[in-house]
Formats: structure tokens, sequence, C-alpha cells
């Protein structure tokens, strides 16, 4: 995507954590998909997450006062401009629930399920009442961080796996999976490592990972650290895909080719396959050795 349309459109879809952009009608006017839009939306809100934290964390004790006043947690978190479910993790640490990290996520799937999993005894049956009416209220107004959004990025994930290697198999190259290298004994694997490695427009490619996203310059610059080239260093030049499109002037890497979509079997260049006539050893001629004079 050309850097100019890409940041009108992240533009566009920058906005308080109490509104939400119009994703079809954004994806008309950019001539883009809607899982596109969806995407540069959600790095945009993980990325106002990241810069804000660490104040959240420092801003507990007033906003733990505003929920203790009577504001509930979604408002807590649009005067913060933060993701409802982000906000509510940290206000149920505050409150000492003996949830954990693993009993906050399971609250915010089933916020019935709150009582059950709270570790405090005493608890006035009001305070759980309201706060299972907050959960539920942060995870409906929250399209980015609530768990049914975790989960559809993961449905997502595996599904452009399958994708991948199907349109492997459809071009006859041979491959592991992720799951068979880690089955091998690798650490930190692409999604499929070739058997043999191809040409893609001239560029020698040893693995491939796909990303069901969209390439913006700070994920992949965190990629590039954390995994490709890792990659390089291990199994040599790969091709990552970022299925949804990525903005122009990635920052280069010799090692990793960027494409948006699998290439064309026509310009996948592999070598040629020997034909090899296999002989049983009855039927080898005998050659008797020859003894040295």
């Amino acid at each position: 995507m050309e850097i100019g349309k890409y940041q009108r459109l992240l533009a566009s879809v920058t906005l308080p954590s109490s509104a939400e952009p119009h994703i079809p009608a954004l994806a008309r006017a950019f001539a883009v998909s809607e899982d596109t839009v969806r995407c540069i939306y959600a790095q945009e809100v993980q990325s106002r997450v990241k810069k804000r934290h660490a104040a959240l964390l420092a801003g507990i004790e007033a906003a733990m006062t505003r929920f203790d006043n009577g504001d509930d947690m979604v408002q807590i978190a649009y005067a913060l401009d933060l993701p409802p479910c982000i906000v509510a993790r940290r206000l149920l640490e505050a409150l000492r629930l003996g949830l954990g990290r693993a009993g906050t996520t399971l609250a915010l799937r089933d916020p019935a399920a709150l009582p059950s999993l709270v570790k405090t005894p005493g608890l006035a049956d009001t305070l759980l009442a309201r706060l299972r009416r907050d959960l539920e209220a942060c995870v409906a107004a929250d399209a980015v961080c609530c768990p049914c959004a975790d989960s559809a990025r993961a449905r997502a994930g595996s599904a452009y796996e399958e994708r991948l290697y199907a349109s492997l198999h459809e071009a006859g190259v041979a491959f592991w999976t992720e799951g068979g290298l880690r089955a091998r004994g690798f650490f930190k694997t692409p999604d499929a490592k070739l058997q043999v490695p191809v040409a893609v427009g001239g560029r020698v490619v040893h693995w491939i990972d796909s990303k069901a996203t969209f390439g913006d310059a700070r994920m992949h610059r965190t990629q590039l650290a954390e995994q490709y080239e890792l990659y390089v260093n291990r199994f040599g030049p790969g091709m990552v895909i970022y299925w949804h499109g990525y903005v122009e002037g990635l920052l280069e890497h010799p090692g990793v080719l960027v494409v948006d979509e699998f290439p064309a079997k026509s310009s996948i260049l592999q070598l040629p396959c020997l034909s090899v006539e296999l002989v049983r050893p009855s039927e080898a001629p005998f050659r008797p050795a020859v003894q040295a004079a």
C-alpha cells in the first residue's frame, strides 16, 4: 500500500476509545478489504495500549477511586482513552480478588463465572453483581482487546497457515510444517520450511512465514528482530506473506522477501526432478573388483 494512502487510512481509524470506525465504509473508500481496515485499526489500538500502559499502572489508584465513587469500568476506560478490557484487567488486579492472569481471562470470557473464580472470601453479592455487569459491558464495548477478538485472531492465523500449506501442495513444493519442525527438535520455527529451496522473483526462499495481518513498519521491525532474522541465520533467506497487505517502504532485509499473496506457480522456480531408474540388487550387472597390480 502506498504510504500516503496508508497514513490517510490510519488517521481515519485513529479514534477515541469510545468510538469505532465504520469498517465497511472505509474499505469502500480506500478500495481495500474489510480485513485490511480491521487489521490497521487493531494495530493502532494495540500501539496506543503499549504507549499508555505504564501510565495506567502508575495511575491505577486514581482509577480505583473513580470505581469506588460509582463510575463503571467502561466510563473509566473512556476517560483514559484505553480499551475497556485492558482497564478491566488492571482494575480486577487492583481489587485483589485472587483471580490471577488466567482467572481474569476466564472472567472476561464468561463474566457470569466470576463468583466461582474469586478467591477472596466475604465479598458482598452487590459488588460481585456490579463487577459482572461491568465486565459484560467492557466485553461488549471492546472490539480489539476482548477475549473473543483474541480468539478470532488466533482462528484467522490458523486458517491462513492452512491456506499457505494448500498453496504449497498445489504448487508441488515439498515442505515441513511448523509442528513437524518442532517434532524434529527445532525451536522458533517458521510456518513452513521448504525441503528444497525455490526461487521467487530471483530471490532464494528456504522458508515461508504466514501473517494474517497487515504489515506496518512497527510490526515488521519487531518481527524482523524477534523472528525473521533468527530464521535467516538458521535456515537461510526466506519469505513472509502479509495476507492483508503491507505499507511500502518497510525495512528491507536481504534475507527476507515480503509479499502479500502466495506467488503464482509460474513464478516459482524449482529444481528439476531427476529421473532415476531403480535397479533391484539381483538385476544389477556384476562388476568384479579390479585388484591392484
